[in-house]
């Protein structure tokens, strides 16, 4: 069996995307077992909410990504 494209693999990391993962899955309250579009979905509300605060708000890109203030 070819385990090289595991050689980089990281475990912590791998796992943490997958809790937040699931999280979306309750979040949304999917309950019919597919996580297709979750990420999408999160990205495309994380945009809305981002231009909320930036346009709303008056922050800056730097304060909403990186919580500067």
């Amino acid at each position: 069996m070819n385990t090289e494209y595991l050689k980089d693999w990281n475990c912590e990391d791998e796992q943490s995307k997958a809790d937040f993962i699931e999280y979306l899955y309750r979040f949304y309250g999917k309950s019919d077992g597919l996580y297709t579009g979750l990420w999408d979905r999160f990205k495309a509300d994380a945009a809305k909410a981002a231009r909320a605060q930036v346009s709303q708000l008056g922050l800056s890109i730097e304060d909403v990504l990186w919580g500067l203030k």
